[in-house]
């Protein structure tokens, strides 16, 4: 599971109006309780579970989760981004998003494949 942590801080305001505006279900006062209790204030898992309303409306929520990453980067907002509870570097989670693309790209094409073979009776 990726996570990120804030510290409460002058520009707090800004930056739970930020995260709201990528994971609206957060309500402010548990985004601002999050960062004064230094708890992760954002969490996403690797592999999002499927939800139907999100395929409909075609959000992919861990692109959601990196955005919310680069914009508060270029917010200049101080956060630390974890892995599995783990401190963890920018770099060392494109790293990790690039394997998982790999991955799933992977195993489209071996489905494809397989759907594609003649089945051996």
């Amino acid at each position: 599971m990726f996570q990120i942590k804030m510290k409460k801080g002058e520009h707090s305001v800004r930056w739970i109006s930020l995260i709201r505006r990528y994971y609206p279900a957060l309500s402010i006062g548990e985004i601002r309780q999050r960062m004064e209790t230094d708890s992760f204030v954002v969490t996403q898992e690797p592999v999002p579970r499927y939800d139907p309303v999100d395929e409909e409306r075609g959000t992919d929520r861990l692109m959601l989760f990196c955005e919310l990453l680069d914009v508060l980067e270029q917010q200049g907002a101080a956060f630390t981004l974890f892995e599995d509870g783990e401190p963890m570097t920018r770099t060392m989670f494109c790293s990790r998003l690039k394997m998982l693309q790999e991955i799933e790209r992977q195993t489209e094409l071996d489905m494809e494949r397989e759907a594609n073979e003649p089945a051996n009776l």
